[in-house]
């Protein structure tokens, strides 16, 4: 799991503070902005992940990112291709997933009772990113009803940021709300 949230490559993940677990906490999606505003923050994107029930009693990864998130150009692609602006109800899924459920570009795959259309496979090299389902993430909050929503927040700092210098930063995101900013490491030690 480490090695996946290493793969997208953050500097520190932003969760909800006193939540149990990574899904378990939910933050405002207009929280991203604030921290996107902290100086020492390159970028910030919101991510909505769960366990979304899916055809043949599986339960499968989704995770649903902004259309303008810059975590969408960085993926690793087997086949197909990325969504394209204002696209709806698609999906990419990690190659693992399409695998195993037997699933090719053009098909359509069943999450949390919403039919996606697959338009990609990807080729990401850690085990939980290659059997994830990624989509829009508008998509997955008019899904689950949690509009506007996010479970976590992928941060990145600028370049070359010294170590007391990430820390302030680190220290400032925290004193926007009731929230917990780690590295991946760190989050799996709470977790």
């Amino acid at each position: 799991t480490r090695e996946g949230m290493d793969e997208i490559g953050d500097d520190v993940i932003v969760t909800q503070r006193g939540a149990s677990d990574l899904f378990g906490g939910f933050l405002p999606q207009q929280i991203v902005d604030l921290i996107d505003g902290v100086p020492g923050v390159r970028r910030a994107t919101g991510e909505l992940l769960l366990f979304a029930p899916s055809e043949r009693s599986r339960n499968v990864l989704a995770i649903g990112w902004p259309e303008t998130s810059h975590l969408w150009k960085a993926v690793p692609m087997r086949d197909g291709r990325l969504p394209s602006p204002g696209e709806r109800r698609v999906a990419l899924l990690g190659d693992n997933l399409a695998d195993a459920m037997e699933k090719s570009i053009g098909d359509t795959i069943e999450l949390l009772g919403e039919k996606f259309r697959v338009i990609g496979i990807t080729k990401y090299t850690t085990v939980i990113n290659r059997g994830t389902a990624l989509v829009p993430l508008s998509d997955l909050q008019e899904a689950t009803y949690r509009q506007r929503q996010l479970s976590l927040i992928h941060v990145n700092f600028i370049r070359n940021l010294k170590p007391a210098e990430a820390a302030r930063v680190k220290n400032a995101i925290e004193a926007l709300g009731r929230v917990t900013v780690s590295t991946a490491s760190e989050v799996l030690q709470n977790d």
